[in-house]
């Protein structure tokens, strides 16, 4: 049921980092690419005789808001629908440019659902939900 994110990273240790490591010439680094088409099912060719990893990140989630947050009612309720057992963080500011996005809950659960109400000021605020590495 996981669903990546559409690009990956791979990191591989083959034979160009083997036959630099014995005659000192060429890189011995671990070669990183990036990748993109990932999805639940996609395709990758690997170089022989290598050792690879693939780093899939999760598909971002999307906040829902709820029906029951009407105006006047002094809340604010909306739902995180991501993915099971991936951590997120949920974040508040009061202005969309700003890079000061202040977090105030991070949440993993079992469903990827996560229903979250805040008390609402007379200020306009804006939330989002990321990811928690």
């Amino acid at each position: 049921g996981y669903v990546p994110s559409s690009g990956a990273t791979v990191y591989s240790y083959g034979i160009p980092q083997d036959q630099a490591a014995a005659s000192g010439v060429g890189s011995l680094d671990i070669a990183q690419a990036s990748i993109s088409g990932v999805s639940p099912n996609f395709n990758y060719t690997f170089p022989p005789y290598s050792a690879n990893v693939v780093v899939l990140l999760p598909t971002a989630p999307f906040l829902i808001p709820s029906a029951a947050s009407q105006p006047g009612s002094g809340q604010f309720i909306f739902q995180v629908n991501g993915q099971p057992g991936v951590p997120y963080v949920i974040q508040s500011c009061t202005n969309l440019n700003s890079p000061n996005w202040i977090a105030i809950s991070t949440n993993t659960t079992a469903s990827g659902l996560i229903y979250f109400t805040n008390s609402v000021s007379s200020a306009s605020r804006f939330y989002r939900a990321a990811w928690q590495p």
